[in-house]
């Protein structure tokens, strides 16, 4: 029979391991218990400081609802919000933002929510340097490129040499593919100016892939026209 000071002691480990388990618990959960959409979670997360979670699903996902936010503060389901609830949403998402490059300094894509944000806020330089972060960490990552193209232009004039150098590597990255050209192709018609920027980018790609790019735009551009 074990003595009593063991039993105490074994006591207080299965104490600290449940203990330490709730915790644990907490953080993974505590993100998804904040609303019901995107906007609700990040206003939430505004007025209560929730933590970003421990592991990188949950961490992908507070970064998934920041960047909806950002992208939703000015929308009709913003208006439903308090003002000072969405003044917050910025500046919330930047502190979670760079809270997990911090802590994982290759996440790319919380590099390029902290870069939105940092546009949203006024951050120009903060803007840059953050994107050319996520540019770096995550080249050939598409799905955060259409994110990166999007912010980038958006600021166009903006972008320093080195942050230009990799917004048009990714134009070149979303124009080698038919999800790419699809993000692209609403621009393409509409900006004259971009579509001779992209142009001279794919001008530098063999012929057969140029005209695989041209043919693919007309389609997406066939089809945005069809559905109107």
């Amino acid at each position: 029979m074990p003595h009593a000071g063991t039993q105490i002691a074994l006591a207080f480990a299965g104490l600290a391991l449940a203990t330490a388990g709730a915790w644990a618990t907490y953080e993974e959960s505590a993100p998804y218990l904040s609303g019901e959409t995107s906007l609700e979670r990040a206003a939430s997360w505004s007025a209560h400081p929730t933590p970003a979670g421990l592991s990188i699903a949950v961490r992908k996902t507070v970064m998934l609802d920041c960047l909806d936010a950002l992208l939703a503060r000015n929308s009709l389901a913003a208006r439903y919000l308090a003002e000072a609830e969405r003044a917050a949403i910025a500046p919330t998402c930047l502190a979670i933002a760079d809270d997990t490059v911090a802590a994982m300094p290759s996440f790319s894509y919380a590099w390029l929510v902290g870069a939105r944000a940092s546009a949203d806020l006024g951050d120009l330089d903060g803007m840059n340097r953050r994107l050319l972060a996520s540019r770096q960490t995550g080249p050939t990552e598409q799905w955060i490129a259409e994110a990166r193209v999007a912010l980038a232009e958006e600021h166009f004039e903006a972008l320093e040499p080195s942050v230009l150098a990799g917004h048009e590597a990714d134009l070149g990255l979303l124009a080698m593919s038919a999800r790419g050209t699809a993000t692209i192709a609403l621009r393409y018609l509409s900006d004259p100016e971009f579509r001779e920027r992209i142009t001279a980018i794919v001008e530098t790609v063999p012929d057969a892939q140029q005209r695989w790019f041209l043919a693919n735009v007309r389609e997406r551009i066939r089809q945005m026209q069809a559905a109107r």
